[in-house]
């Protein structure tokens, strides 16, 4: 998995490069052969005058589904890379859940679409469509 470290008025130095690389591994790393990259934006907006400003934005490249984005915004920097991380983490999961889950919605779909032609078979579940039944084409005996 790439990781790219992106910063506006803020000095990235080596251990901070290193901290957010290991957070990321260790919330994304499972899912590194589903991942394209990442990238990491850390911004401080209001520079010098201090307070609430700095942000952390974490773009992730998903190989089905597209990108997850999520961003986070503290006065510690180290504490919005730390959330940051850990929720763009669940939101992967819920990103490769929902993919997952619409493709069994499309094979059960597709499946049960074909069932009308499916006069089922030995290793099949009989077809129960009234359709066939009228037909007499129906391994199964019409319930009174």
């Amino acid at each position: 998995m790439q990781i790219h470290i992106r910063s506006q008025q803020i000095a990235v130095e080596k251990t901070l490069r290193s901290h957010i690389e290991r957070r990321l591994e260790f919330s994304l790393g499972r899912f590194s052969a589903r991942i394209m990259g990442a990238t990491v934006r850390l911004i401080d907006v209001n520079g010098p005058r201090g307070g609430e400003d700095k942000t952390c934005r974490i773009d992730v490249r998903l190989r089905p589904t597209g990108s997850v984005f999520v961003e986070d915004r503290d006065a510690n920097l180290r504490v919005v890379v730390d959330r940051a991380a850990d929720r763009i983490g669940r939101s992967v999961v819920r990103a490769l859940e929902r993919h997952r889950s619409s493709e069994r919605r499309n094979r059960v779909t597709a499946t049960t679409s074909r069932a009308g032609t499916n006069l089922g078979g030995p290793d099949r579940e009989p077809v129960r469509s009234s359709a066939l039944r009228q037909k007499g084409k129906c391994n199964e005996p019409p319930t009174l």
